[in-house]
């Protein structure tokens, strides 16, 4: 029977996420990750690079659909393994298998969960090794067996070497660990260290593969003058000892202080305040106070484990809010607090109610068992038009417009949300032949425009009449095309 509901709470998810994944290229960060791994390029910091061979071994293994596809099916598949482990962690701290598996779906079908479970988003890949390494922690926590610490490491250090957000499990795993009240040896502790260490050496890759892309001439970029690591291809050139802390430390994008804001205790709550925004719509206000009530019944059955849980969980949330003036999309960085609301809502309604309480507390905890259902079944029934993004051939008619009013071996600059749909068209399904992608507002750049005149025709992609200062720009689309385009001339 576990091993039944065990299958359900991955294999429902996973069908409805496949079910939801397009398989044409997309706009911003998608569309970067749906081409970045297929070309074995360098993503934009940190680099990602787990989730770069992954994705690389991915969609050149599985002959199944397009490169989009098979790459958000990646990303389906470790959302749909994120739930499996809510239901096996709500499982080990004592939760009512079916009620387990309701609140694994509850989480499942959130709207913020089912829709960045089905795109190719490295925070997809970065919640389930959260959610195996806070679960390796907590079977530690309950069995004291030193070889789980052992994948405990392994799954951190992946973790990290995916997205450095991993480095917010730490004092969560470390509660959960200590609150065993057993000393561990060096040996073990070294051992975790080295596999940690030979994880983090995945970073290895950005500096190597960078010197091969550029002594092979693989970045069409680096024909022009004036850029030394195009996007898609070589992002900040971490071949360079300069290069390569850019791309790792996210310093271009503000993480140290946005490291500082996030330690900031007199901010916390203005970050609870956002994280509520996301979260009340995602469960209900029902699923929040239920999930506050399975806390506190766990606490009061193991403390120590409802404490290591929860830090380990939520301790990103601060940084995450912190980081929203830069980051686009920020409740992706809520996927594993939400994870553990999961986990508090299987804890809601103790497992001695259900099965060897009285006749009033077992026909109460049923009807509440019942409203659970309830409530899943209509979050799942709200969310259903998801599975209509299957169908968005927004990016597509981009690339249609650009094909159309750019000739081959042009170069096309285009801001970062359709600059990435583009690289796709260029570098995976090379549907755009010749054409050099440059991502960047249009007058960023402007300075370059005429070196790169006398050796390629130069067009803009942007949403409305760029101004370039010194130079004249052509409209080249029709009005009614999905993005203006534009020739640059003297």
């Amino acid at each position: 029977m576990l091993r039944l509901l065990g299958g359900l709470a991955f294999l429902v998810p996973l069908a409805l996420y496949l079910a939801s994944a397009g398989g044409y290229p997309a706009f911003w960060d998608t569309g970067e990750l749906q081409t970045v791994p297929y070309i074995l390029g360098i993503a934009h910091p940190t680099g990602f690079p787990l989730f770069t061979l992954a994705g690389w071994l991915v969609s050149h293994a599985v002959p199944l659909g397009s490169v989009a596809w098979r790459i958000n099916a990646m990303c389906a598949l470790a959302a749909a393994g994120a739930a499996w482990m809510l239901w096996r962690v709500a499982v080990r701290v004592g939760a009512f298998p079916p009620l387990a598996l309701l609140a694994a779906w509850w989480f499942a079908f959130g709207e913020v969960v089912w829709t960045r479970a089905t795109r190719a988003d490295v925070h997809d890949l970065a919640l389930l090794l959260g959610a195996l390494a806070i679960g390796c922690a907590l079977e530690y926590h309950l069995e004291g067996d030193p070889r789980l610490l052992r994948w405990c490491a392994l799954w951190l250090g992946l973790g990290l070497a995916n997205h450095p957000v991993a480095l917010w499990l730490v004092p969560g795993l470390a509660i959960l660990v200590l609150a065993r009240g057993r000393a561990l040896s060096v040996r073990t502790l070294a051992t975790c260290a080295a596999i940690v260490a030979a994880a983090l050496m995945l970073y290895a890759y950005l500096p190597l593969r960078s010197a091969v892309v550029a002594a092979a001439g693989l970045d069409p970029a680096r024909l022009l003058p004036g850029m030394d690591g195009g996007f898609l291809w070589d992002y900040n050139h971490p071949s360079t000892w300069h290069g390569f802390l850019a791309e790792v430390s996210g310093s271009q994008f503000g993480a140290g202080s946005t490291l500082a804001a996030a330690l900031d205790l007199g901010s916390y709550p203005t970050y609870v305040t956002h994280w509520l925004r996301e979260g009340v719509p995602e469960f209900g206000l029902f699923g929040i106070v239920a999930s506050l009530i399975g806390l506190v019944v766990l606490a009061l059955r193991d403390w120590r484990a409802a404490l290591g849980l929860s830090v380990a969980a939520c301790a990103a949330v601060p940084f995450a809010v912190a980081f929203r003036d830069v980051e686009g999309d920020v409740a992706r960085y809520f996927l594993l607090s939400f994870w553990m609301v999961g986990v508090g809502i299987a804890c809601w309604l103790p497992a001695a109610w259900l099965t060897r309480g009285a006749v009033i507390e077992r026909a109460s905890a049923w009807l509440a068992l019942f409203c659970t259902a309830l409530f899943v079944g209509r979050m799942l029934h709200g969310n259903l038009a998801i599975l209509q993004q299957r169908d968005d051939r927004g990016a597509r008619s981009v690339i249609d417009a650009v094909r159309a009013a750019t000739p081959s071996g042009a170069v096309v600059v285009a801001p970062w949300l359709d600059a990435t749909a583009l690289g796709y068209a260029a570098y995976v399904e090379r549907s755009l032949d010749h054409r050099i992608i440059v991502s960047a507002w249009p007058d960023d750049i402007a300075a370059e425009y005429p070196a790169w005149m006398h050796l390629r025709p130069v067009y803009l992609a942007v949403g409305r009449e760029p101004r370039v200062p010194g130079l004249r720009v052509r409209r080249v689309s029709p009005r009614y095309a999905p993005i203006g385009v534009y020739e640059v001339l003297p």
